[in-house]
């Protein structure tokens, strides 16, 4: 059925109909292009390394790139080819280069709503950097891909971190606990407006902050939109969303109060809030 409805057609394995306008037209594309051939193969260098600047999600097998329209991507990739010396036959079609993304590089993709902030932002600048219309020295570019390279270790040594300390609370209970908040964009969550009575007016615009407590609970917090979202905020959802954690591990038969080695993750504060913050919870 998923085929189906992507337009593929089941009675023939190169994709059966391929005039549908689902994911599986440009698949067929990229499946009738030569792999060999310079247009398939930019495509596939350019999108391989993209591939490589990203990070595993932590629970899919996603990764993610920060809210861009694929047109704008498209042409960042024709600009970097222009750039590093190849002509404009020897540049994949935008078809081309929808078919061979998501042919070889499926797990890749972009996050449907518009990040505050995240990692991807400085990767495209060292892509940008590395380009030799920015940065003409050579010794200046080799520095910035040894930048690059360190920049995309750092990025898997925290995640690895993160991977490492989220599967302890559920093995060790009594001796850990790992906890990340985050909050959601405001403009994405608004309460559906009045029928008839408001056709222009925004809707009530809730902010949506979510405190996870690896392996026991997740703690949702619905907040007014007048109330600001400051280190007040933050430390009240922790307050809250710690009575909650207790609440469970009780009705599981462990102690109320919280284990020895606490880990909480906050993404996203300034340096006066993570302060307030920390000085907090101490």
């Amino acid at each position: 059925m998923r085929l189906r409805k992507d337009g593929i057609g089941g009675d023939d394995k190169r994709g059966g109909n391929q005039k549908g306008k689902g994911k599986g037209a440009a698949a067929a594309v990229a499946a009738d292009a030569a792999e060999d051939t310079p247009q398939y193969m930019s495509a596939y260098g350019w999108l391989k390394d993209l591939r490589e600047d990203t990070e595993c999600m932590p629970n899919t097998r996603e990764r993610q790139l920060d809210f861009i329209e694929i047109g704008e991507l498209y042409n960042e990739y024709k600009e970097d080819q222009l750039e590093t010396g190849s002509t404009k036959g020897c540049i994949a079609g935008l078809k081309l280069w929808r078919g061979v993304w998501e042919g070889e590089f499926s797990d890749l993709k972009v996050r449907e709503h518009k990040a505050v902030s995240g990692k991807n932002r400085k990767r495209s600048e060292l892509r940008r950097l590395m380009r030799r219309t920015v940065t003409q020295n050579a010794s200046d570019r080799a520095l910035i891909k040894v930048v690059r390279t360190e920049f995309r270790h750092s990025c898997r040594r925290e995640r690895g971190f993160y991977w490492e300390e989220r599967v302890k609370p559920a093995k060790l209970p009594e001796s850990n606990m790992t906890q990340i908040s985050d909050g959601a964009t405001q403009s994405d969550y608004v309460l559906p407006k009045i029928c008839a009575l408001a056709f222009t007016r925004n809707g009530l615009q809730m902010k949506l902050v979510a405190s996870l407590y690896h392996g026991h609970i997740l703690v949702i917090h619905l907040v007014m939109p007048h109330i600001i979202g400051d280190s007040n905020l933050t430390c009240h959802c922790i307050d809250s969303s710690l009575e909650e954690y207790q609440k469970v591990m009780k009705s599981k038969g462990y102690p109320g109060h919280c284990p020895a080695n606490c880990r909480f993750q906050m993404d996203g504060v300034s340096t006066n809030w993570g302060i307030v913050t920390f000085a907090h919870l101490k």
